[in-house]
């Protein structure tokens, strides 16, 4: 199905690109206590509007941008993926004065922060943070990114959503990714035990809360509750929203689904392993053919 061809990309191009800067104004703050690292597509926006309803929890509360869509952007800063200058959060001081410093525990829901340069750099700068990492069966999650992918192409046909090109075919992507060691794109995001083992290489395992995306749509409000007693704050009702939904324009072919079941299969088996735990439901996606 894919040729080993080799075709080189950038490491990290991504949305951010479309973000222009925030005017809010600034005052000292703080870093955060937690962040949401991931994965993309995997339930971050809804985990973002959420949280922000959690009485003792702020989301990146003096924070607001604007993609060049016209939409608001107050979930996600990138300032730890290097592209924070183009939302306003050029320094380090400039990205401490997004949160309060009030009582209230701060983060950030920023599902690009999985990449192995922005973890890198988040423990440099904030080595006794929490983590928390949603994962969504890989290959229903790379299909939503590249139906999100190509739902955007119209707007800027030149568009590189992560490693991956939007005039590029879905395999000479696939290629493209794989030939390149270091390119975190649609494919690697997908491949969790990757991340949690770069995760667990520079904090420590009491630092990472990992949560299942089919978990958290059936149940919300028992994901919510974990994530309280992971932070060490009471617990709260939240109204459960759904956020950022999508409708498929886009979808795999049967050939590709079978090829990415094929792919993911050890990654998950090794992912399964670092959870201490099978998921039932990823094996049956799994099982299934179209």
């Amino acid at each position: 199905f894919f040729s080993s061809r080799r075709r080189h990309t950038r490491y990290w191009r991504d949305w951010s690109s479309d973000v222009c800067s925030s005017d809010l104004p600034r005052h000292a703050g703080r870093l955060p206590h937690f962040l949401v690292v991931g994965a993309q597509k995997a339930g971050t926006s809804a985990l973002h509007w959420n949280l922000r309803h959690h009485p003792s929890l702020e989301l990146v509360p003096r924070f607001q941008s604007t993609f060049v869509s016209g939409h608001t952007n107050d979930k996600e800063t990138f300032f730890f993926n290097g592209w924070g200058g183009q939302s306003g959060v050029r320094t380090l001081g400039d990205y401490k004065s997004l949160f309060n410093d009030n009582g209230r525990l701060q983060g950030e829901v920023c599902p690009a922060y999985s990449a192995p340069e922005a973890l890198a750099a988040i423990a440099k700068t904030i080595p006794d943070v929490r983590l928390i990492l949603i994962c969504r069966e890989p290959v229903a999650r790379i299909e939503s990114a590249y139906n999100h992918m190509m739902q955007m192409a119209p707007l800027a046909p030149r568009l590189r959503y992560m490693s991956w090109r939007s005039r590029y075919s879905f395999e000479q992507n696939v290629r493209a990714e794989l030939a390149h060691p270091h390119a975190f794109g649609l494919v690697r995001i997908g491949i969790y035990a990757d991340t949690v083992s770069e995760i667990l290489s520079r904090f420590s395992r009491e630092q990472l809360l990992i949560l299942v995306a089919e978990e958290y749509q059936q149940d919300p409000q028992a994901t919510y509750d974990l994530i309280s007693s992971y932070l060490g704050v009471p617990g709260a009702t939240i109204a459960h929203k759904d956020a950022h939904v999508r409708t498929y324009t886009t979808r795999l072919t049967a050939e590709q689904r079978d090829w990415l079941t094929e792919f993911y299969r050890p990654h998950n088996e090794r992912f399964f392993e670092l959870l201490g735990r099978e998921l039932p439901s990823w094996t049956r996606a799994a099982g299934v053919r179209t």
